[in-house]
């Protein structure tokens, strides 16, 4: 510049140093960090700015390019795209994208496009966050309020609503061009969350914690929760509650109930191609490792579980049931092994409380067991009642065949429990410790 004119020295605007350092706006560049001063931009001011304009912004880029090859390719990139107020701004290592953000706040990972059929330019898609390699790429207009977090996390969500999205191809295998496209308020965090097949509906409320939860076909299934390791596969089943690794794993159609525990009601639907998540379990209560948790339809589409109550290790274990058109049905089970034999086969309105009440039961309705090994080994029976310690805990003169027991009454510590002949003993009466303990062959 030319001094003015009382000759004054100017102000140093550039410098270039004889190690080829440039400085703007100081003089000596070659003072500053050793690999970051070959342009050196400020030093005498507190604020400093360096301004890429473009004459476009529509379709103008702005870029900031490093190379380490001759060549000049630019390996890696900072990167402002000019979209008439849809910019984006793009972060390259080896040449390629690798974080992008959105004008509206959503953030990628790995190369996503940020919008997928609707673009990284779409209207109405707004305050989603996208972290992963194809996570929400398909999030179109109407598509607000999302967290995607994962490799194909929510992949093919399209204007589904605050949904919750946590673990990779966590609810990853949405159906192009299906309704559940646009499903809402959905949680699924962890491996494969939710990540089964969904039918060509909406699959809404739903939560589901931990890898594999809820991985069956989805089918308009709404407001279930399911934490654990593979817990919860339902899939038109709505307001269940399934805790615990594997529990309720196999539920499929069931509604409102609760499972809680490692493997409780972990069989329930036997053949699902038989239609059997239709009719069952609807209402049950299963809590405990294993409780309830070998019952299922076994392929008998009739056969019905519902409005049961199992609580306890093995309480109303159960099994495949034998054959079609058996209920098991308004049963109460409380205690290690309680009732743990009788799904096999129907069983109605049976209430066994303490360990081993009813353990062997496999037929019968209406018996009401209370006691530490109340009726315990009674295999065949109806309306019976037992209260107290080993009641009715009857053992068989002749192991080969099983005494039926019907409406007989025992109440007090081993009442009725003597040896039992095969002939059936009926509507019998004992109040007592050690009443009626004799051996029972025909008795009425």
């Amino acid at each position: 510049t030319a001094p003015d004119s009382d000759d004054a020295v100017p102000a140093v605007a550039l410098t270039i140093d004889d190690a080829g350092n440039v400085g703007i706006g100081t003089a000596v560049p070659g003072s500053y960090y050793s690999i970051a001063r070959n342009l050196v931009i400020g030093g005498g001011t507190a604020n400093i700015g360096l301004t890429l304009a473009s004459n476009n912004s529509s379709s103008g880029e702005a870029n900031i390019a490093f190379s380490d090859a001759a060549d000049g390719t630019a390996e890696g990139r900072i990167e402002y795209k000019f979209a008439s107020g849809a910019d984006t701004m793009s972060f390259m290592t080896n040449a390629a994208i690798q974080f992008k953000l959105d004008a509206n706040s959503r953030i990628s990972l790995s190369n996503n496009d940020l919008g997928g059929t609707g673009g990284a330019n779409s209207s109405g898609v707004s305050n989603n966050t996208v972290f992963g390699n194809l996570a929400g790429t398909s999030i179109a207009s109407g598509g607000v309020d999302n967290t995607n977090i994962g490799y194909r996390a929510h992949q093919h969500n399209n204007t589904g609503r605050q949904n919750t999205v946590i673990g990779s191809y966590a609810i990853g295998n949405l159906a192009s061009g299906s309704n559940a496209q646009d499903s809402d308020n959905n949680t699924a965090i962890g491996f494969n969350s939710m990540g089964g097949a969904w039918a060509n509906v909406k699959s809404e409320e739903n939560v589901a914690i931990g890898a594999y939860t809820m991985t069956a076909i989805m089918n308009a299934t709404s407001n279930n929760t399911a934490v654990g390791y593979s817990a919860g596969s339902v899939v038109t089943g709505a307001s269940n509650t399934m805790i615990g690794s594997n529990a309720a794993g196999l539920l499929l159609g069931g509604t409102e109930n609760i499972v809680l525990g490692r493997n409780a009601m972990d069989a329930m639907a036997g053949d699902t191609g038989a239609g059997d998540e239709v009719n069952n379990g609807h209402r049950n209560i299963a809590i405990g490792v294993d409780a309830m948790g070998a019952v299922n339809a076994g392929g008998h589409d009739t056969a019905t579980t519902n409005d049961n109550i199992a609580i306890g290790n093995d309480a109303l274990l159960g099994a495949s049931f034998s054959a079609a058109n058996l209920n098991l049905v308004g049963n109460i089970a409380i205690g290690s092994q309680a009732l743990d034999a009788t799904a096999a086969n129907a069983q109605t309105g049976t209430i066994a409380i303490g360990h081993q009440a009813l353990t062997a039961l496999t037929s019968g309705s209406g018996n009401l067991a209370i006691g530490y090994t109340a009726m315990a080994t009674n295999k065949l029976g109806n309306y019976n009642m037992a209260i107290g310690y080993g009641a009715m805990d009857l053992s068989y003169i002749d192991d080969t065949q099983d005494a039926l027991t019907i409406e007989n009454v025992f109440i007090g510590l081993h009442s009725g429990g003597g040896d039992w002949a095969n002939n059936a003993s009926i509507a019998n009466v004992g109040l007592g410790a050690y009443t009626l303990d004799a051996i029972m062959d025909g008795a009425k």
